[in-house]
């Protein structure tokens, strides 16, 4: 009998899945020593970018982390409505959970982003992912796994390109239940630095789990008069993890653990 479309679809899958997993494997052992790699390196380095399978492109890459749990009526910003058509990227006919995502507003006030920066002292990348967690949210990454980062529940690493040309790495983890954001403390979230209007003020002024359609339609910060959006730069993240979360179709996995 013939392979139907779905297999093979899930053939091609698990074959980006493992080519995916071999370049992150690499680029993670080169992260402490640059991000030259040979052109065959790069041949073998593909990702899911920006809704397509690209080659790994040779920028500057900025590594950060995701939290994400399910949107029910328990939680702070439960979905509303209106967000029940929140399913762009998953096949008409599958049935879709709605997810939210932690979100750190900037202190200008029209822009949330992932909690994610630049490594430091040779970190590694899911060093860097961490430390900028705790910097930016002012809590505590809530895995015990500075020595052992195979343990951590990540889901799926997903990518994004800044105007700048800067890559975004970002770890996709489930957020466990007795997460408290309401421990959020701006004076504890490091400051920017510089000489500019906002030097010396908090990177994030505030955070919340935000659905994939607020984040992108827009959604006020607290005590603010502006709608602030997600980085068009991150918009595809959050795409690609509401397709990876709704993992019910043939949908390419090449960000899948």
């Amino acid at each position: 009998m013939s392979p139907t479309k779905h297999q093979t679809k899930r053939n091609a899958t698990d074959a980006e899945e493992k080519t995916s997993k071999k370049c992150n494997r690499d680029g993670n052992k080169k992260a402490r020593i640059g991000d030259n790699k040979s052109e065959d390196e790069k041949k073998n380095c593909m990702i899911w970018l920006n809704n397509k399978l690209v080659v790994r492109p040779n920028y500057t890459t900025s590594y950060g982390i995701l939290l994400y749990r399910e949107a029910d009526a328990s939680n702070d910003n439960d979905k509303n409505d209106n967000d029940t058509d929140d399913n762009e990227g998953i096949p008409s006919g599958v049935q879709t959970t709605q997810f939210q995502y932690l979100l750190g507003l900037i202190p200008q006030g029209n822009s949330w982003t992932v909690f994610k920066g630049l490594p430091e002292n040779n970190e590694r990348p899911e060093e860097t992912a961490m430390r900028e967690f705790q910097e930016e949210s002012s809590l505590d990454f809530p895995y015990k796994t500075q020595d052992n980062w195979e343990s951590c529940p990540v889901k799926a690493e997903l990518y994004g390109v800044t105007s700048t040309k800067k890559l975004l790495q970002i770890f996709l983890i489930p957020a466990p239940p007795e997460l408290d954001i309401s421990k959020f403390n701006v004076d504890n979230v490091v400051k920017i630095d510089g000489n500019g209007r906002f030097s010396g003020v908090p990177e994030i002024i505030e955070i919340k789990f935000l659905t994939k359609k607020q984040a992108i339609e827009g959604i006020r910060g607290q005590g603010k008069n502006k709608v602030a959006k997600i980085y068009k730069s991150q918009i595809s993240i959050l795409e690609r993890a509401d397709t990876i979360l709704n993992n019910k179709s043939a949908a390419v996995h090449g960000d899948s653990t």
